[in-house]
């Protein structure tokens, strides 16, 4: 904006006012605007906003702390000997974290409903 404004002073000792005083108007208004575009904007809004890979991974791995937290208390109850609150606190992590938890109160493997995982070093290949 500084070199309008220095191209509208040339202009101005030159003697061409008119177009001096056009260019000068046009650099303040010009000057008043926001400078990001409206895509600039929407794009702003949608980083900040929105979600994001880095936010979907942070959530997800939240919730896998939080889960396996629980599921560790439940397994101390289990152990202390209240199974019958130990199996509520399981029935409602699953039903929390959508998915089977990986390991149920005894320490044994859980596999997700209608299928078995098979360890990679199991595989043949």
């Amino acid at each position: 904006m500084d070199e309008y404004g220095k191209i509208a002073k040339e202009l101005y000792k030159m003697g061409h006012k008119t177009e001096a005083r056009i260019i000068s108007r046009l650099a303040k208004e010009t000057a008043a605007q926001p400078r990001d575009t409206k895509a600039q904007q929407q794009f702003d809004a949608a980083v900040n906003n929105g979600m994001t890979a880095e936010k979907l991974t942070q959530n997800l791995k939240h919730q896998l702390d939080e889960s396996e937290q629980f599921s560790n208390l439940a397994r101390k109850l289990s152990e202390s000997g209240h199974k019958t609150e130990a199996k509520l606190m399981q029935d409602i992590s699953v039903a929390a974290a959508g998915r089977s938890i990986r390991r149920n109160i005894s320490g044994t493997q859980q596999y997700p409903i209608g299928r078995k995982i098979v360890p990679i070093s199991r595989t043949r290949g």
